[in-house]
């Protein structure tokens, strides 16, 4: 009978064992190598905050120490994402994003290997339309204008317990901890108006860069790099003051990582310097460009909403463009569109 009872023993412990390894998702490996136990984590990401419709979602998993483990890529719903990852027993930081990596337009990612390094950059503009030659022929490294970069980042602690079902309060939470996720967007918002006298002596659009802003946003940090760059585009929104049929305003608004450092503030950057440059076309016969330089750092106005999205409104005064007598009489207010293309700047 004592042997009887002992073999039912062993046949009812290994019974239970079979039964965890099942419940668990523990993969059966050799022997050697061990079992290797994991557990289904839902995750949903929500995009209310950063109000982007993605096509895509990707979550990035990182270890303790900040080594790469796993990359979980989901299909978007229109207001969010959702699905469910398996991870081992441990500690983890997630980032989670829009899209796929490198499928923001002019958006690449590099350092993903680990979270310390991982980093969205603006895509090198390699043949700017126009180069400001009252600038150094070394100008800053140019990049295209990016598109909408949203992300956050969690933690998720995965126990032993948790495997073996036993959650319990505390257990449940760690549980759901990846379901409440809203990513904020990193990329800012630049809304720039220029007042200028004598704007019908211009043809339209100009062109313009915004000088040393960031050009890449770390994600570990919630900053953007030390590395400057430029952005160059056209400014075509053009308003006459009312009363005036001469003196008006420039505007547009463009994407950009924003400022160096600190995204919302650049008190942690004194020596930093930002600068817009436009060159206007005149409309005269000889098609003159004049080129100015402002210096904005002191009129840069920061803006945080109340979902952390970043606007950084400029509005400076240009200088009084010169009076030019018009191709064929004409105004200024009809005058044709400079294809910036084909201007052919002398070099010296």
């Amino acid at each position: 009978m004592m042997k009887v009872n002992k073999l039912g023993t062993v046949i009812s412990f290994l019974y239970s064992v079979l039964m965890f390894a099942t419940l668990t998702g523990c993969d059966r490996r050799p022997l050697e190598e061990g079992a290797i136990c994991r557990i289904a984590i839902p995750i949903k990401i929500y995009w209310d905050l950063a109000e982007i419709t993605p096509k895509n979602a990707t979550v990035i998993f990182y270890t303790s120490d900040g080594a790469l483990y796993k990359e979980w890529r989901s299909s978007s719903y229109p207001t969010y994402a959702e699905g469910e990852v398996e991870l081992e027993p441990g500690d983890y930081t997630i980032v989670a994003f829009n899209e796929l990596r490198d499928q923001i337009d002019n958006v690449r990612m590099r350092g993903w290997e680990r979270l310390e390094t991982f980093e969205a950059y603006a895509v090198l503009n390699h043949n700017p339309v126009y180069l400001f030659t009252s600038l150094s022929s070394n100008q800053d490294k140019q990049v295209y204008e990016p598109g909408i970069l949203a992300a956050c980042t969690a933690t998720i602690h995965v126990t032993p317990e948790m495997l073996a079902g036993n959650t319990g309060a505390s257990g449940k939470s760690d549980l759901y901890a990846l379901t409440n996720l809203h990513p904020t967007r990193k990329t800012a918002q630049a809304n720039m108006l220029v007042h200028v006298p004598r704007l019908n002596n211009a043809r339209m659009p100009a062109i313009a860069q915004l000088r040393n802003m960031a050009s890449s946003y770390f994600f570990a940090t919630d900053r953007n790099s030390l590395s400057p760059a430029t952005s160059q585009f056209t400014m075509n929104n053009r308003e006459y003051n009312p009363g005036s049929n001469t003196d008006g305003t420039i505007s547009t608004t463009i994407s950009t990582f924003g400022v160096l450092g600190e995204r919302h503030h650049i008190s942690d950057t004194p020596d930093a310097k930002f600068y817009l440059d436009i060159a206007f076309m005149l409309t005269d016969a000889e098609q003159t460009i004049i080129e100015t330089t402002t210096d904005i750092t002191e009129v840069m106005e920061i803006i945080v909403d109340e979902k952390s999205a970043v606007t950084i409104n400029i509005e400076i005064n240009a200088p009084p463009l010169p009076v030019v007598k018009p191709v064929g009489g004409d105004s200024g207010f009809s005058t044709g569109l400079v294809d910036w293309d084909k201007v052919i700047i002398p070099l010296g």
